[in-house]
């Protein structure tokens, strides 16, 4: 599956036709923010809010936590998951 295309080594089928782990899986929400006390209305630069850094990157926002300022400072200042 590296590519992007599920492949079917061998005729054997998919991993989902052949695995107990795939077959049964059930998809499990991403779970919501238990933390409070995001800067209202802040938003980076690129006009990306809390919402955006709590979606795309781990807690703590050590990959886009200090990239992006915007008016009030960067997420890792303003945002509670990222700090």
């Amino acid at each position: 599956f590296k590519d992007g295309v599920i492949h079917e080594p061998f005729g054997d089928g998919t991993a989902n036709q052949n695995c107990c782990h795939c077959k049964n899986a059930v998809p499990t929400p991403r779970p919501t923010s238990s933390c409070s006390g995001d800067t209202p209305d802040w938003e980076d630069v690129d006009h990306y809010t809390c919402a955006w850094y709590e979606a795309n990157d781990a807690p703590g926002c050590p990959r886009y936590g200090n990239a992006y300022e915007g008016g009030l400072g960067v997420a890792n200042e303003n945002c509670c998951w990222c700090r």
